[in-house]
């Protein structure tokens, strides 16, 4: 990729699973990263894995509901109880709802950095008419408690901390999750946003990117003329991944980095005749970047060495 980084191409592969409850099977993409398997996205089946912290292993939702991967075996070990404050499993997914169709027991984990914690979505309130909106749930890792705190769905944007999540909803929103208090941050739930440490990062206008502290909602503007208009954010750590449209109106995209502590710009721009796609992080340095190229179906994904890019001046 145009970035004098090296980037190695990545042969995506396919691990089969089965569920220890209910035997059926599930194939999921990874790729090999130094000898480890890495789960990745599938945007064709939209499968998310999501790593649990201190291990290798990967939550999972599946089936209406979600699961804890045995990547070793092969195997999907059940991960939400089965009965909890009157609402049943079974029952749950043997109904139908309006609109809706069989409600989810549990899906779209997020773990919260010491893996304390998971947050995820339940349409369990829907099938007796208590909340026609689902409702998110917290599961305490240690405890084994679940318990709802929150009205509706949200994507979750990044924990601040090991209790405090950042939500987009109606409202860009902090949670709470050991006390259910929540606060608006933002009221316009339709910005874009990451979470750079403790501060949030979106994009009002073309060219530039907005810092806001969430401890004092202090806003700050940092233009800059790698960037046009912003698809999407990735952060992780210092860093931010922007998934960058290079031109109004025009396909082309292109990876640009802003590290919040250095004040410092990287860019990564496609391999001739492709286009990017998406970009996610592996780890603290590695960018998972998914390409096609150009006028066909043909699909690679990269990976590259952020500290093999260099400082863009």
């Amino acid at each position: 990729m145009q970035s004098k980084a090296k980037a190695k191409d990545r042969n995506v592969l396919s691990k089969s699973f089965v569920a220890d409850d209910t035997r059926k099977t599930l194939d999921v993409p990874y790729v090999k990263e130094n000898d480890k398997e890495v789960a990745i996205y599938d945007p064709v089946t939209t499968l998310w894995t999501v790593p649990i912290p201190g291990t290798n292993e990967y939550l999972i939702s599946f089936d209406g509901t979600i699961y804890r991967t045995d990547w070793k075996n092969g195997k999907l070990e059940k991960f939400l109880k089965d009965e909890v404050n009157g609402y049943k499993k079974d029952e749950t997914l043997s109904k139908q709802v309006e609109g809706i169709g069989t409600p989810l027991w549990g899906s779209a984990p997020a773990v919260s950095p010491t893996g304390a914690y998971v947050l995820f979505f339940s349409e369990r309130s829907m099938v007796n008419g208590e909340d026609k909106n689902g409702q998110l749930w917290i599961k305490n890792i240690k405890t084994g408690d679940e318990q709802p705190v929150l009205s509706g769905g949200a994507g979750v944007i990044g924990w601040l901390n090991n209790e405090t999540v950042i939500l987009d909803s109606q409202h860009i929103i902090s949670l709470n999750v050991e006390t259910a208090k929540a606060e608006i941050l933002i009221e316009d739930g339709t910005i874009n946003a990451a979470l750079l440490k403790d501060q949030l990062v979106y994009q009002i206008n073309p060219g530039s990117l907005t810092l806001q502290s969430i401890q004092t909602g202090k806003k700050t503007e940092v233009p800059s003329l790698l960037i046009n208009r912003v698809a999407s954010l990735q952060s992780h750590g210092s860093w931010v991944a922007l998934h960058n449209q290079e031109k109004d109106g025009e396909p082309d995209f292109s990876v640009v980095l802003y590290n919040v502590d250095e004040k410092t710009w990287k860019v990564i721009h496609a391999p001739p005749n492709t286009w990017i796609d998406g970009v996610s992080w592996m780890d603290s340095t590695t960018l998972l970047i998914q390409t096609s190229v150009k006028g066909t179906l043909d699909e690679a994904t990269y990976t590259v060495n952020i500290d093999e890019v260099e400082v863009a001046k």
